[in-house]
């Protein structure tokens, strides 16, 4: 596998990633309460704790696009550059 080839794949990883947080926090934004409501009623959990999940569920999310997509993304673009 050429590192051009893995470079576009790494660059369309990032874009996704970034897309499934944007999709996350529109929907988050958007129906909050009713995901709230639904998961209150399967688990013993306030809003405040919702909260706090889908904050750090997001801020992990966005960690590991940067560490595995991002990070190696501009590592073979630096690598390739200097050829």
């Amino acid at each position: 596998m050429d590192e051009q080839y893995l470079a576009r794949i790494l660059l369309r990883c990032i874009f996704l990633g970034f897309g499934l947080l944007l999709i996350w926090f529109i929907l988050i934004l958007v129906g909050g309460n009713l995901a709230f409501e639904i998961h209150s009623k399967i688990f013993d959990i306030t809003k405040h704790d919702f909260d706090l999940l889908q904050y750090w569920g997001m801020g992990l999310t966005k960690i590991f696009i940067l560490v595995f997509f991002v990070i190696p993304f501009i590592a073979i673009r630096l690598t390739l550059d200097g050829r």
